[in-house]
C-alpha cells in the first residue's frame, strides 16, 4: 500500500511509544498471516529461479521507495503496516466475516505490483470458494480515497479485476495465481484509527472494537452494492458483475446475522464517498 496524504505521525494521531509497541505485535501477526514462498519454488508451480527474480523486483521497488520517500512517508508506511496486520488479525480471530472466511495478507510482490494488501477467501460449506481483494486505505482525505475508488470504477469499465501471483490455500488444495478477484477499499479515518490501534494493542476484547468492525463492514457493503449495480449497468450479465454480486451476498448475509444497522454505524470518509456516487 502506498500512502497518499498527510502523515498521521506528523499530526500526532499516534504516539511514538504506541507505534513502537504496535509494530512489534504487527510483525508477529504478519508472519502468521502472510503466505510462505516455499510452495511457489516447486518446479510444478513457478520454480526457484522465478521466485528469486520476483524477490529482486521487490527489493528494487523498496530501494526506490526508500530513496524517494521522506521522513513523513516512512512514518506513515510504518502505521499502514500496523493497520493492515491488525485488520487481518481482528477479522480472523473475531470472525468479522463469519466462521467460513479466512483473510490473509499478501506478499510484498502482490502489494507493490498488483495493488492488493489482503485477500478474503469465503467458503460456502460445499467446497465452493469466493474471494475479495482488499486495498487498505489510510489516506485520511476524501480526495485520496476518491482516487482509489475511481480507479476501481475505471477497472470495471475495462472489465478488469484484481489478481494475485502468490496465492496459497490448503483448504482449496491450490498454489499459484488467482485472477478475476473483485476488489474494494477498506480503512479507517483519523477519527477512528488511533483508537483501533490502541485497543488492538492493549485491549483487543474491548466492545468498542465492534464499532470499528461495523465501519469497515459498511464500507464493503456500500462498495459491493455500488460496484455490482455499476457493473450490471455497464456490462449486463457478466463475470465481473457476478463476482461482485457473489461477494455482496456473503457480506449482506453476515451483516444480517450480526444485526448490524447501518443507521447506527459511525460515519467515515470512505463510506460517505460511496454514498455520494
Amino acid at each position: 500500500m502506498r500512502f497518499e496524504s498527510s502523515s498521521p505521525i506528523e499530526n500526532s494521531l499516534i504516539g511514538p511509544q504506541l507505534l513502537k509497541t504496535a509494530e512489534v505485535k504487527s510483525q508477529e501477526i504478519r508472519e502468521r498471516y502472510s503466505p510462505s514462498l516455499a510452495p511457489f519454488m516447486d518446479e510444478h508451480v513457478y520454480g526457484k529461479d522465478a521466485v528469486i527474480k520476483d524477490l529482486k523486483r521487490v527489493i528494487a521497488q523498496e530501494q526506490l521507495f526508500a530513496s524517494r520517500d521522506g521522513a513523513k512517508e516512512i512514518e506513515a508506511k510504518r502505521l499502514s503496516d500496523v493497520f493492515e496486520s491488525y485488520f487481518v488479525d481482528a477479522a480472523n480471530t473475531q470472525e468479522w466475516f463469519g466462521e467460513n472466511t479466512q483473510i490473509m495478507r499478501t506478499t510484498r510482490f502482490d502489494d507493490y505490483f498488483n495493488g492488493v494488501d489482503a485477500v478474503a477467501t469465503f467458503e460456502d460449506g460445499n467446497a465452493r470458494y469466493g474471494h475479495l481483494a482488499l486495498n487498505a486505505d489510510l489516506t485520511f482525505g476524501y480526495d485520496a480515497s476518491a482516487r482509489k475508488i475511481e480507479s476501481l470504477i475505471h477497472d470495471i469499465d475495462n472489465r478488469q479485476m484484481s489478481r494475485l501471483r502468490y496465492f496459497h490455500s490448503a483448504a482449496m488444495g491450490y498454489t499459484g495465481q488467482l485472477s478475476n478477484i473483485p476488489k474494494t477499499v477498506i480503512g479507517l479515518d483519523k477519527e477512528h484509527l488511533p483508537e483501533f490501534v490502541r485497543l488492538w494493542t492493549h485491549d483487543p476484547d474491548n466492545p468498542e472494537i465492534v464499532n470499528m468492525r461495523n465501519i469497515m463492514l459498511m464500507q464493503l457493503l456500500h462498495q459491493l452494492r455500488f460496484f455490482t449495480q455499476y457493473a450490471d449497468n455497464k456490462h449486463g450479465e457478466s463475470d465481473i458483475r457476478n463476482r461482485y454480486a457473489q461477494t455482496l451476498r456473503i457480506v449482506e448475509s453476515f451483516c444480517k446475522k450480526a444485526n448490524i444497522n447501518s443507521r447506527e454505524v459511525p460515519e467515515d470518509s470512505i463510506t460517505n464517498h460511496i454514498r455520494s456516487l
